[in-house]
Order: C-alpha cells, then sequence, then structure tokens
C-alpha cells in the first residue's frame, strides 16, 4: 500500500462475506447508536457517548440506564410480539432483542433511557444494510 509517497504493508486475510453480517448487541449499540454500555447489577448503564452521534444528539448522557427495546420488523422474519418495547437487564437480553432488529435492507431498533433524574430519553437507531453499513 502507498499512502502520502511512503509505502506500507498490509496483513490481508481473504474470506467469503458472511451471507447476513450482524454486529453484536452491544456492537450494534456502539456502532448505530455511538454509545458504550457497561453491566452494573443487573442494570445497562451508559459509560460513554460518541460527539455528535445519534445518542449524544437525543442527549443521552454517560450514566443514563437502558431500560427497554423496541423491535418492529415484518411478521415473516419477526416473532410477533416483538413488536413493543420489551426490558432489558443484561447484555445477553439486549442480544436476544436486537437479533431481530435485521432484516436484509436494514437495521431498526428503538432504545429507552432513563435519566438520574427519572426523565426518559428515546433514542431510534436506523441504518441501510448496505456493504459500508453492515461493516
Amino acid at each position: 500500500m502507498v499512502r502520502a509517497a511512503a509505502r506500507s504493508t498490509l496483513g490481508l486475510s481473504v474470506v467469503s462475506r458472511p451471507e447476513h453480517p450482524k454486529l453484536s448487541g452491544l456492537q450494534a449499540l456502539r456502532f448505530y447508536g455511538g454509545i458504550e454500555l457497561e453491566e452494573r447489577s443487573d442494570v445497562l448503564v451508559v459509560t460513554r457517548v460518541d460527539p455528535g452521534s445519534s445518542a449524544h444528539d437525543a442527549k443521552i448522557a454517560v450514566g443514563d440506564v437502558l431500560e427497554s427495546l423496541f423491535v418492529k420488523k415484518n411478521l415473516e422474519r419477526a416473532e410477533q410480539n416483538n413488536a413493543r418495547w420489551r426490558p432489558v437487564h443484561t447484555s445477553q437480553d439486549v442480544e436476544a432483542r436486537l437479533a431481530s432488529a435485521y432484516s436484509d435492507v436494514d437495521f431498526f431498533a428503538g432504545a429507552r433511557f432513563r435519566s438520574h433524574a427519572g426523565e426518559h430519553k428515546d433514542l431510534v437507531l436506523f441504518d441501510l444494510a448496505d456493504p459500508p453499513g453492515v461493516f
């Protein structure tokens, strides 16, 4: 690889692209929302909010607690009871809920947080599942 007239060596592994690439639950929240969460005593607490992210725009702050997720997809690809706000307490809950946030063309989920003052804040996570958006 040559950049700015300097030559660099880059390791490369050639593998096939997965048919339906998906991020794990917490990775999806980080990638699509710009937030990092930490599991503490059966709650998920925001530990970082990226400046300029959709979480930042939704006024999500460090210390807010993720209370529930909303995922709605067509009923051919998702369970009927997923189309409502469902509580989350652990990273496994997030993983299970966000598994149906993916379709062949997009990623969509809602995340509801509670601040220290008890105020609820909703964050919408959406992206098209094109190669740049998936990786």
